[in-house]
């Protein structure tokens, strides 16, 4: 940790504790310049007292600063923390439950919260759901601010650099960096333990690291509604990768201790649902992949993969958009390349005990080398609905709310929900015909009645026939939109052809096609005139603009 001077302005408010100009060498050497000055030269007798008082002040000035600094780095403890680390995330918050926070008469209003910051409570107001009232947040003000904590003087300042980033410096006195670990630790656990039953999401920065971006209340494992076996042997799949028992075999055997797995099928079938859902079943975090950064290259790639955590879970959704089968004669521009992803997922740099998970809706474009064998583990599909998943669904979207939230869920289900009703919901549901979304949206409808939604299933079929018309609508002006650039395509090599025959035209088809009857040339081109002697031709050059001509003979 560094130790950095820091000087903390002190403040009219009670709840602060004002520490003006501290271990500031320009006020020490102000203080003898005033006690030199009030010290009368010719009030001291002694001349040899008047050379050593002169000799101390002068080394006390111009040596205070070194003495300052020396006596600071043994007296004072400092912590820096960036705003693109996780660190700066736990002290926000640690200083947020501070007493001094809500008392401190400096501090900055805002109306909303970068998506990376969690440290804040949401304010009493806002908690009001039908309330239209913009949320407040009042922050601690970019500055110096002190206050005590366990009866021990804390000081930090707090600054944004030019590209944005903020940093904290947190100081406090002592001998020992020891109170200062402590007070690190206790903010670390104070922020985690708020997202308990949470899994928090990260996504990669531009600063080549992982940005928590939001934390989400863990999903149910209920709520994705798979087929029974499939759900339990992903889940019991993923919970034998995470024992020691498991890690230790892995080890003795040298295979590489990691696990991938490969959710294909059409979209809103709850690939990535279920992926939330088994973070939270496992207590993992989710660490997400984008490639768009401008940032990323194969360099970038391989640093963000082999520093995520030894337990979590990477997500690349939609693999299939990052690369498709490759043209091994194509150049690609990519800043990241095919090689440079498969490295990076099992490379030797890689990080072990994570989890992999990539999804895809086009499963015939992956290549084979992505999704071979010990990067892959598993292969699953995500279908459409059974008659089966829909009976199931229909009595989780019912039961659950009156489970959870009971007499606040106003709703008189009939006996007859898991039974006649479910039954008749699902008979309505062909196989393999609409997507768990579309279940869900088709359930959203009729959130309040439960027997409406179980007899009006031919909706579902008629929002299906629009989908579909509306799909061929779009394929039909896509379909035009390219034959239209085609021909257009096809009017413009037409036009530079017509004008490249144009131009090699041999000057003598020229001259005959622009002669007129007498044998005369028009036009503001060179003109051919014959003076009736076959061996002596005038050149007469129109001027373009007035038309004048000049003449120049030719022998």
């Amino acid at each position: 940790m560094a130790s950095n001077s820091l000087i903390v302005r002190g403040s009219s408010n009670a709840g602060e504790i004002g520490v003006d100009n501290i271990f500031s060498y320009s006020t020490l050497g102000s203080a003898v310049i005033q006690l030199c000055a009030k010290v009368a030269w010719n009030e001291i007798p002694s001349k040899k007292l008047r050379i050593v008082l002169v000799g101390t002040f002068a080394g006390l000035y111009f040596c205070g600063e070194s003495l300052l600094v020396y006596l600071k780095s043994k007296m004072v403890v400092s912590a820096e923390f960036a705003s693109h680390d996780e660190g700066y995330e736990w002290l926000m918050h640690w200083l947020n439950k501070q007493p001094y926070a809500k008392s401190t008469s400096r501090f900055t209003v805002s109306t909303r919260i970068p998506k990376t910051r969690h440290w804040f409570d949401e304010p009493e107001d806002t908690k009001d759901h039908e309330s239209n009232n913009s949320k407040m947040f009042l922050l601690p003000a970019f500055g110096e601010h002190a206050f005590i904590y366990k009866h021990r003087l804390i000081w930090f300042s707090r600054s944004k650099k030019v590209n944005e980033e903020e940093t904290v410096m947190l100081n406090t006195f002592g001998l020992s960096r020891h109170f200062m670990e402590n007070l690190i630790k206790e903010a670390k656990l104070g922020f985690e333990s708020q997202n308990d039953n949470r899994t928090a999401i990260y996504t990669s920065g531009r600063y080549d690291d992982w940005r928590r971006v939001r934390s989400s209340p863990s999903r149910d494992l209920d709520s994705v509604i798979l087929a029974e076996d499939k759900k339990e042997d992903i889940v019991n799949d993923a919970k034998r990768f995470l024992e020691n028992e498991c890690r230790e075999r892995y080890k003795s055997r040298g295979i590489p201790y990691r696990r991938g797995y490969l959710f294909y099928g059409p979209p809103g079938t709850g690939k990535t649902s279920f992926i939330f859902a088994l973070a939270a079943e496992l207590k993992l975090n989710i660490y997400i992949l984008h490639f768009n950064e401008k940032n990323m290259s194969d360099e970038n790639l391989a640093v963000l993969l082999s520093s995520t955590p030894y337990r979590c879970i990477v997500l690349i959704e939609d693999v299939d958009a990052v690369f498709v089968k490759r043209n091994k004669s194509d150049d690609t521009d990519d800043r990241v390349s095919f090689s440079g992803l498969l490295n990076a997922i099992d490379g030797v740099v890689a990080q072990e005990g994570r989890i992999l998970c990539m999804t895809t809706n086009h499963y015939d474009r992956l290549d084979e080398a992505l999704i071979r064998a010990g990067r892959i583990d598993k292969q699953v599909l995500f279908d459409k609905a059974t008659k089966e998943q829909a009976r199931r669904f229909f009595i989780h979207f019912y039961k659950k709310p009156q489970q959870l939230l009971g007499a606040s869920y106003q709703l008189n289900l009939p006996d007859d929900l898991e039974t006649t009703l479910a039954d008749q919901f699902s008979q309505g549901i062909d196989d393999g015909l609409y997507n768990m979304a579309m279940l869900q949206e088709y359930l959203l409808q009729f959130d309040g009645d439960p027997v409406l939604a179980a007899t009006s299933t031919e909706l579902l079929k008629i929002s299906l026939v629009k989908q579909e018309e509306a799909r061929q609508r779009a394929e039909a002006r896509k379909k035009e939109e390219e034959e239209s650039d085609s021909d257009n395509d096809s009017d413009r090599d037409s036009d530079d052809d017509k004008d490249k025959d144009k131009s090699d035209t041999p000057p003598k088809e020229a001259v005959d096609k622009a002669t007129n009857t007498n044998g005369h040339i028009s036009g503001h081109e060179d003109a051919i005139h014959c003076n009736g002697k076959a061996e002596e031709f005038v050149v007469t050059k129109l001027d373009v603009n007035n038309d004048t001509p000049s003449n120049s003979g030719l022998n």
